[in-house]
């Protein structure tokens, strides 16, 4: 089974050119949010980002940066303005990747049920 976090952010991570920002190289610490997000992709970890309303909005790239996020890892990116539909974007997150993990092993078990053949090496 694939595994998810969720991302709740109201502001983007250090390094975009955002005004105000106590670290415009970057994380102090040299870490690189998109090679992260690009590892868990690699590690079938999907990133559901949510982006605090109206907050995020006001810097320049946030939704974009997270978004981004989402894409890599095959998620899913959701400005959320209302606290109060949090837990409806978790329940459905986890209900989706349920689903879609049952789909996956039914097409499997159908591919497999389709093949005639066996492959052997020489």
């Amino acid at each position: 089974p694939r595994e998810f976090v969720i991302l709740i952010a109201d502001a983007p991570p250090h390094g975009l050119g955002c005004s105000g920002d106590g670290f415009p190289g970057g994380d102090p610490d040299g870490k690189d949010p998109i090679l992260i997000a690009r590892e868990m992709a690699e590690n079938d970890i999907i990133a559901y980002t949510v982006a605090c309303e109206p907050g995020l909005g006001g810097f320049t790239f946030g939704r974009d940066f997270f978004a981004a996020i989402a894409n890599i890892t095959e998620g899913q990116f959701l400005p959320l303005s209302c606290a109060d539909l949090l837990k409806d974007v978790i329940i459905a997150g986890a209900l989706e990747e349920i689903s879609l993990e049952r789909l996956r092993d039914d097409v499997d078990a159908e591919v497999e049920a389709l093949q005639p053949w066996t492959l052997t090496t020489i």
